[in-house]
């Protein structure tokens, strides 16, 4: 394990996973309604100014803002989709999980792998 400051790293890449097979489905019961989430596996890699590679752990979402005020959030280890039913689950509610909100999320996930991930970050 090593953590690095942003000056350390030379660039870092993302390869997401195929959806559906690389997708994780849930629900979170806590919630109410649930909160339904589908997260897409990524292999991150990282290069350090000294030319060594490693592989990215990191659970959190990333932000970079730039000077212009505008940012760009992602994640590295995980791309997630989360939304949260409109209806609470009752004793007397048929199915309770939402398959279809699924289905939803993991599309969000598909579209975002055509082109809305951030795939590489080159540090100068």
């Amino acid at each position: 394990m090593r953590d690095s400051v942003w000056t350390d790293i030379k660039s870092i890449t993302i390869k997401p996973g195929k959806v559906p097979s690389d997708v994780d489905c849930s629900y979170e019961s806590d919630y109410s309604p649930w909160l339904y989430v589908c997260v897409l596996n990524t292999t991150a890699k990282v290069v350090t100014q000294d030319k060594k590679r490693w592989s990215v752990d990191s659970k959190y979402k990333w932000r970079f803002t730039f000077e212009d005020g505008s940012s760009e959030e992602f994640w590295l280890q995980k791309t997630r989709a989360l939304e949260q039913d409109e209806t609470e689950v009752t004793l007397n509610s048929g199915t309770n999980e939402n398959r279809a909100l699924y289905q939803k999320l993991q599309e969000q996930l598909r579209e975002s792998t055509k082109g809305n991930l951030v795939v590489k970050i080159v540090v100068n």
